[in-house]
């Protein structure tokens, strides 16, 4: 084999084991860089919150923290409804029930995700939005 040859399979599988180590840091369980890809962009309670005073930032970040609680809440419903369609297709006997329960156990499944994603996208707000509320009562205290 020639060395160039061999210098470009070498190459070419250095680039193929930095691909593959990328990835797996991307989808690693506890990986921050995920969590920073999915970041969502600054949205207008984010822009407006260093215009605001501290007692008018403090009502956002209380409307803030009871919808995302109510996130929360309605992600516990559908958690249990999952549990329970898991149940019911457990114990049904028929492929027919168990397929239609399996595309409603399916449309849970999403409905869930899609919680999940709009619960860290208010997470992320709220804390940006409860860091400036902090500073700007520092500031405000000097």
């Amino acid at each position: 084999m020639k060395p160039s040859a061999r210098m470009g399979s070498t190459a070419l599988g250095t680039l193929a084991s930095a691909l593959v180590l990328a990835f797996c840091l991307l989808t690693a369980p506890g990986s921050d860089a995920l969590a920073m890809s999915k970041r969502p962009n600054k949205t207008p309670a984010m822009e407006n919150a260093e215009k605001l005073m501290p007692e008018a930032l403090e009502d956002d970040v209380e409307r803030m923290a009871a919808e995302y609680r109510e996130i929360k809440g309605r992600l516990d419903e559908v958690d249990n409804r999952i549990l329970d369609v898991e149940r019911r297709i457990a114990a049904e006997a028929t492929q027919a029930g168990k397929d239609s329960l399996e595309t409603m156990r399916k449309d849970l499944l999403s409905e869930q995700a899609r919680l999940i994603s709009e619960a860290e996208d208010k997470k992320v707000e709220l804390d940006y939005l409860r860091e400036v509320l902090k500073s700007k009562i520092k500031e405000y205290r000097r």
